[in-house]
Parts: structure tokens; C-alpha cells; sequence
């Protein structure tokens, strides 16, 4: 992997977002970045490829040129409501009498052709438990003798007519895709390690939730959850526009929670606006209980998974995570302690939450092309399976 570049696009709702990197002795070296503008995706939905690829090119073109780097092919990772999440459990017999990779192959293969329809393609299969003559095994049953290999399986696939459109679009702007990837696996892989714990990355229109049980990922979402609705709060509160209100809603994260009921005013102008003093318990109110319910819906959505799976921790991530008020409301409706993450080992310029999904990205395409990768697309868990038997 040395001297190979690798470009990570994590498509978000506010922003298109890109990493060069490489990787030398192991080590993970971003080179440069881009960002630009969010454009054609909303509300976890692709509403304009053609204007998300011209975004993604822009911002492409931007992390080449500081990174000095040729222009490749890209990670393209995605969140939102076209994404499909689902537990399979494939059965096979094993063909010579004992397990071999090519048979745990088969076994996942079979797993999500029960689990997912033939209109969509499969972006990750990730294998969760392993049983041989009913026989429940914590890792891959490779040389054991026996008749029947089960794999239990969690899935995330997408529509292929969306992917087929997102691809096509960004090849006419001359970018080549070389994986579509969930943010909510790739995202908080690393950080979750082989804690049991749960990752919320938290942008301004998607939230990407993965829950990790034993160092395997046993359950993803990507909701419609995010920064955007505390902004549009403002904006209705206060009768201003969308870059005010986020300039606002930052000023606010700085402030401490205790002014609240001590009548204090806030003068919340803007170039062009005089009559914004506001109380401080006035914005209190609008901030808080929008992210009371914020949480409260992503901890009612995920609920069922952590009553069987369980989680020690809650790990935050994205942008929207720097909001004091998201740990604090996280940390009392999910009753677990909270802690933020950032990407480690990079410079501090790029070391911040909101680049956790990119970097994970470059991550996860580093060990795929290393072989490292024992968690990922179906081909990169197979090649592993079958380098160890």
C-alpha cells in the first residue's frame, strides 16, 4: 500500500467531504483535504446525483491539488434512508466433511440471499456468530469436521438503481467509484475497537449509529437525525436566516448551561440585523428540548438491539457531537457514559469528530487492499478466511 494514494468521500448533508491519504509502516498519513458545500442529498436522500457528483468533484479536486496527489479512484461513503440493515442466518453443508472458507462463504452468501431482495447490492456482510452441528463458536469454524455450518450475518445493502444512478453520475464528471461504503460500519470501527459499545455520529442531517458487540458490528442504522433541525429551530425562534442561525447555535455551545433563569440577554446580531437581544432561557429552550427529542428518537430506534446486545459505553462522533448539550442529553437518556471521539494519530487540523466517518474511510480501504480487513465487504473477509486455512 505504500506510495498508493487513497481518497475517502464521506458524503454528508451539509458537506462533501475529502481525505488523500496513504499508508507507510502501517501507519495512516493524511496528505490533504477538501470540503465543499453540500449539494443533492437531504434528509438522507439522494435528491440530485448530478449535483452530488459535481459536489464530490469540486471537493475531489481540491484534496488533490493540496495533497499534490493524481486524481484516483474513491471510497465513496454514504449514509441515509436508502440504506437497508438487516440480520440474515445462512445454512450450508459443509462439501468435504469439515469447514473450510470457501464453505463460510457459502454460508453468508446464504444468509443474505434470504435477507436481502435482488433489486439491491450488497455494500458489506459482516459476520456475527458461527455454529457447527448446532454448536455456537466465537470465531470461524476453519478445519472443524461436521455437517451443518450456520453464520449468523448483519447486511447493508442499497437500492442498485440508486447506486447505479450515484455511479454514473460522478463517471460523467470523470470520478471512478472504487466502493460504496456505509459511514455507520466504516465510521466507528477503530474507535469501538473490541469494546462492546455503541458509536453515534451525529452530522447535520443524518445520524449513523453502529452497535458493537465483542469487536463485531451486530447492528447499523442511518437515520434523518441531525444539526439541521436545532438550526431550523432557531431560524423559526428568531426570524433569521440559515448561516445566522448556525452562527448562533454555535455561539450557544460555548455558553455555560448555568445562565439559565438568571434573565440574561444575548445580543445575537448579525450584519443587517438590530433587534436581536435575546434571553438566554428563550434559546435555552428552543437548543434543548430540540435535542431532548433528538436523542430521545435515536434511543427509542435502537433500543430493541441494545436490550440484546448490550453496550458498556456510548462513543460520539460528526460534527454536531461538539454541542455540549448532545453528550450531556445522550449520557441521561441512554444512562451509559459518553465519550467524544476524534480520529487518532493525525495532525490536528484533522483531528476533529467530523472527520471520523472520512478517515475511517481511509482506513478501511488501506486493509482492504492489505488483506487486512476481516470485517468488510464479502471479499475482503474471504480472502482473510482463506490466507488463514
Amino acid at each position: 500500500m505504500a506510495g498508493k494514494y487513497i481518497l475517502g468521500v464521506d458524503i454528508g448533508t451539509s458537506a462533501v467531504k475529502v481525505l488523500v491519504a496513504t499508508k507507510h509502516n502501517g501507519r495512516i498519513n493524511v496528505l490533504g483535504s477538501g470540503t465543499v458545500p453540500g449539494a443533492g442529498f437531504a434528509k438522507g436522500a439522494v435528491t440530485d446525483a448530478g449535483a452530488l457528483a459535481a459536489a464530490v468533484r469540486e471537493a475531489v479536486d481540491c484534496a488533490v491539488m493540496v495533497a499534490e496527489a493524481p486524481l484516483g479512484p474513491v471510497q465513496l461513503g454514504i449514509g441515509g434512508i436508502d440504506l437497508t440493515s438487516q440480520n440474515g442466518l445462512g445454512s450450508v453443508a459443509p462439501s468435504a466433511g469439515m469447514a473450510t472458507g470457501a464453505d463460510i462463504e457459502r454460508a453468508c452468501r446464504a444468509a443474505a440471499a434470504v435477507t436481502v431482495p435482488d433489486s439491491h447490492r450488497i455494500l458489506h456482510i459482516l459476520p456475527i456468530g458461527f455454529w457447527l452441528d448446532g454448536q455456537t463458536l466465537a470465531e470461524p469454524p476453519l478445519g472443524k469436521s461436521g455437517k451443518r455450518l450456520e453464520v449468523e450475518a448483519h447486511i447493508v445493502s442499497m437500492p442498485a438503481s440508486r447506486a447505479d444512478e450515484l455511479t454514473a453520475a460522478l463517471a460523467d464528471k470523470g470520478i471512478t467509484v472504487a466502493a460504496i461504503l456505509a459511514n455507520a460500519v466504516v465510521g466507528g470501527t477503530d474507535a469501538a475497537g473490541t469494546d462492546s459499545c455503541l458509536v453515534i455520529d451525529i452530522g447535520a442531517g443524518l445520524a449513523d449509529l453502529s452497535l458493537h458487540s465483542g469487536g463485531k458490528i451486530v447492528f447499523t442504522a442511518s437515520l434523518p437525525l441531525g444539526g439541521d433541525y436545532i438550526t431550523g429551530d432557531i431560524m423559526h425562534g428568531l426570524d433569521i436566516g440559515k448561516l445566522h442561525a448556525e452562527e448562533i447555535k454555535r455561539y450557544y455551545a460555548k455558553l455555560d448551561r448555568d445562565l439559565n433563569g438568571r434573565g440574561v440577554v444575548l445580543d445575537c446580531n448579525d450584519f443587517g440585523t438590530t433587534d436581536k437581544q435575546v434571553e438566554y432561557d428563550f434559546l435555552h429552550k428552543i437548543v434543548e428540548s430540540r435535542v431532548e427529542e433528538i436523542i430521545s428518537l435515536l434511543h427509542a430506534y435502537i433500543e430493541p438491539a441494545l436490550s440484546r446486545y448490550g453496550a458498556e459505553k456510548i462513543l460520539l462522533a460528526g460534527g454536531s457531537s461538539l454541542l455540549p448539550s448532545i453528550g450531556e442529553w445522550t449520557e441521561k437518556i441512554f444512562a451509559r457514559p459518553v465519550t467524544l471521539v476524534r480520529p487518532s494519530g493525525l495532525a490536528a487540523e484533522y483531528s476533529h469528530p467530523a472527520n471520523t466517518a472520512g478517515y475511517g474511510l481511509v482506513q478501511y480501504a488501506a486493509r482492504l487492499a492489505s488483506g487486512e480487513h476481516a470485517g468488510g465487504p464479502v471479499r475482503s473477509f474471504f480472502k482473510k478466511l482463506k490466507q488463514l486455512l
